[in-house]
């Protein structure tokens, strides 16, 4: 049976601090898929200072992570961006290796704002079974850069509040 699953990254520092660049779109977005019964899988690894032995840990975590919690067949969930778009795509080959459904849900592309070329995020992206976008125009924008993945704009991000909302009507 195919499960629907959410993966989510989270870098731990020397001072046990967690570093998951959460932003309250992502914590949202986590919620609602909660909500719809998507399994929530949080991937911890302490980060290293040192960028060749943060890569090679974070190679090794991950491959462990992706083989002990996905199954073959799963529809995967993942919010973009992360950490870099090369870490992106190691997940993403793995995913793929097990036969599964990558779904990306775009928060932002850092590149798109810096007015940058996107072909290798493009590349990265065109791993995905089917993308969430904001808007008709970043789909677009999207698609001029090469990316070939079914996109879903989705307009306005659903933002979940405490608050309670009265409609006073006069």
């Amino acid at each position: 049976m195919r499960r629907n699953i959410l993966l989510n990254l989270i870098v731990v520092t020397s001072q046990e601090q967690k570093m998951n660049a959460t932003s309250k779109a992502r914590e949202d977005v986590e919620e609602l898929l909660k909500n719809e019964g998507v399994e929530i899988i949080d991937i911890n690894y302490k980060a290293t200072s040192n960028a060749l032995l943060r890569g090679f840990k974070t190679n090794r975590v991950l491959s462990k992570y992706v083989k002990k919690s996905v199954n073959t067949g799963d529809n995967v969930w993942i919010q973009y961006p992360i950490q870099n778009y090369v870490l992106f795509r190691f997940i993403a080959k793995k995913i793929k290796k097990k036969n599964c459904n990558l779904y990306c849900i775009i928060h932002d592309i850092l590149t798109l704002r810096q007015g940058k070329d996107l072909m290798v995020e493009g590349e990265v992206l065109n791993f995905a079974d089917a993308i969430i976008v904001h808007t008709d125009n970043m789909k677009t924008l999207l698609q001029n850069q090469g990316v070939k993945a079914p996109m879903l704009p989705i307009y306005l991000f659903p933002y979940l509040t405490n608050d309670d909302y009265v409609n006073e009507e006069k």
